[in-house]
């Protein structure tokens, strides 16, 4: 790493001059110098290409890649306690992204009876929108347990991630972004492991964001988002101080049945909805932090909610319903408020029509149906999720 320095140096530097003789002359043979430290270098034909490959000749885009390229062949040649000591930061990289059956051949490694999968996201391109969280606890009988086939649901969280620093539900985010979601994820999966399970057996943390799995394991120096992270690390420590925890990375959307339940819990947390999460001191809300949640019962249960609240509104002589839906006539009662919920709620709780628990659900809502204007609160323009119009706009967070 010393050479790539030196050789990034001024041209007219003295001792990147003398380095550059004495690496053509050991080049031609002419001399003889035993464990020089250019040694492991990769071979080159000239010195100039040898400057290049170290990001010292070219345009700037490509120096900053080939000084990257440089910096990780020299790591490579490092042991890998050497690579840990030296460069814990950049540890990280020795981890790629997983395929889905290199994902199923790290669990079955590792010991463990626990699998937390964890998600988050924003909804307005990680800066200046709602920002949600979510975190699937599953139970398995051997580690090499199949995704939902032998996986037992026991625990679903979910919940906004809060930017007060006043609410009692705050973790120490100053914005909301895709990362302060994946790292309020993994806070809450500790969460539930320090307060909720009874059981020591170790557990799995099954993550996809490598930025928040990282911060909260100390092998990033952190430049923001500080507070989150300094509680992620510390609630790891605590937990491993009583169990093993593991982290395992998964590609998201890669067709693992906990990694798809976390992402739509998510998606519920950037929604005015009930939420089921825990409190730094362990207490909690939501019948989810106990139990797994059905989404057609979860579903049936906003409905319900937002059903209460249109009434509200009609006593009160306001005009329920979805932001630019046409108003609902008096006459019509519950019944045609309860049909206008329900497609805008199973477009969010599941992607799609459903019937049975839902009931009166006949068909995915339409796109144009909910295009609205660009004020606050209104589907199309506004910050607002889709669920956010449908129920109480006074939840407290």
């Amino acid at each position: 790493m010393w050479l790539g320095h030196i050789l990034r140096d001024k041209p007219g530097d003295r001792l990147r001059r003398d380095l550059l003789r004495n690496i053509e002359l050991d080049r031609r043979g002419e001399l003889n110098v035993v464990g020089c430290f250019w040694a492991d270098a990769p071979a080159s034909d000239s010195n100039d290409d040898l400057v290049q490959m170290v990001g010292g000749a070219g345009p700037m885009e490509e120096r900053r890649d080939a000084k990257r390229r440089w910096k990780r062949e020299c790591i490579d040649l490092l042991s890998k306690p050497d690579q840990l000591r030296m460069f814990p930061s950049h540890h990280w990289k020795l981890e790629r992204a997983n395929t889905r059956a290199e994902t199923l051949a790290k669990l079955a490694e590792v010991e463990h009876s626990i699998r937390i999968y964890t998600d988050g996201g924003c909804d307005d391109s990680g800066e200046g929108g709602i920002a949600g969280w979510g975190a699937c606890v599953v139970h398995v009988e051997r580690p090499d347990a199949q995704p939902e086939s032998d996986e037992t649901p026991v625990a679903d969280l979910w919940g906004r991630v809060v930017l007060d620093r006043r609410s009692e539900w705050f973790q120490g985010c100053a914005r909301a972004t895709n990362n302060t979601g994946e790292l309020t994820g993994i806070a809450q999966a500790l969460l539930w492991l320090l307060h909720i399970d009874e059981d020591m057996d170790p557990a799995v943390i099954v993550y996809d964001s490598m930025y928040a799995a990282n911060m909260v394991q100390g092998r990033w120096q952190p430049k923001t988002n500080l507070e989150v992270i300094e509680q992620g690390v510390r609630l790891l420590a605590k937990v491993r101080a009583r169990r093993v925890v593991h982290f395992v990375h998964s590609k998201g959307h890669s067709g693992f049945w906990g990694n798809d339940r976390a992402d739509q819990r998510a998606d519920w947390g950037k929604c005015d909805v009930p939420y089921s999460r825990l409190r730094a001191g362990g207490a909690s809300e939501g019948d989810g932090v106990r139990n797994r949640v059905d989404e057609n019962e979860e579903a049936s249960r906003q409905l319900a909610a937002k059903a209460e609240a249109d009434e509200g509104r009609r006593v009160a002589g306001v005009t329920g319903g979805v932001a630019g839906a046409e108003p609902v006539e008096e006459d019509a009662g519950e019944e045609a408020a309860a049909d206008a919920g329900a497609a805008a709620t199973a477009a969010v709780l599941g992607g799609g029509a459903r019937r049975g628990a839902l009931g009166r659900i006949d068909e995915e809502m339409e796109d144009g149906d909910h295009s609205g204007g660009a004020g606050t609160g209104e589907w199309g323009g506004g910050s607002l999720s889709p669920l956010s119009n449908l129920l109480s706009p006074n939840r407290a967070v």
